[in-house]
């Protein structure tokens, strides 16, 4: 693995076939798996990722998202902005942008999960706007001022299971990463519906 990623449980991560493959805990703990030194205020995130999970295992959840760096404080997901949260067996992944003091703002939609499918998750972020990104088409574009926190952020991988014991680990495969600056414009429409503002009850 390389050293750019910060892992808590490093025996459950492997670089395998050229992707970042994350096993569950048979106890449902979490795994986690966040970029350094590589921190973006502004710009463009995609994630492509697979998840396998035995049918008879107790639910896990997935998570793609970013997270304040550097010396911004974390604020127990307070500042996060989530590019797919997702729990195995079901058919709708959610993406949410929370923001000081205890705003959410958040969205869902369903991705097509075959068997052996990846699905691509993404997130803009400029000073006028948030959109959320699903397989290539956009689903969200967020623009009240409230949500545009300008946070200085990192992407972070998790897997968590709800506590259960004696589960089969599901995998969670990572077949890329990218980070795109905002030099070229967008092409086509972002135009989309806006998130569903709520309260974030985690802040601190």
């Amino acid at each position: 693995m390389s050293p750019d990623w910060a892992i808590n449980a490093r025996s459950l991560v492997k670089n395998r076939w050229g992707q970042m493959l994350i096993t569950g805990r048979p106890d449902g703990r979490e795994v986690r798996v966040t970029l350094t030194g590589h921190p973006h205020r502004y710009g463009r995130w995609e994630v492509k990722v697979f998840t396998h999970q035995i049918k008879s295992s107790s639910p896990y959840r997935i998570f793609a998202e970013l997270i304040p760096a550097g010396s911004q404080a974390y604020r127990c997901g307070a500042k996060n902005i989530t590019l797919a949260d997702h729990v195995m067996g079901t058919h709708r992944t959610r993406m949410s942008i929370r923001t000081l003091p205890n705003r959410q703002f958040s969205y869902s939609a369903r991705p097509y999960l075959g068997p052996w499918d990846f699905n691509t998750y993404g997130v803009e972020i400029t000073k006028t706007h948030i959109s959320w990104f699903m397989d290539d088409r956009v689903v969200m574009t967020e623009r009240r001022p409230a949500a545009l926190a300008g946070t200085l952020y990192t992407l972070r991988l998790r897997l968590v299971g709800n506590g259960a014991t004696d589960v089969t680990p599901p995998r969670m495969q990572l077949d890329w990463s990218r980070y795109f600056t905002l030099q070229r414009p967008n092409t086509r429409s972002i135009a989309a519906p806006q998130a569903h503002l709520g309260t974030y009850s985690g802040a601190c």
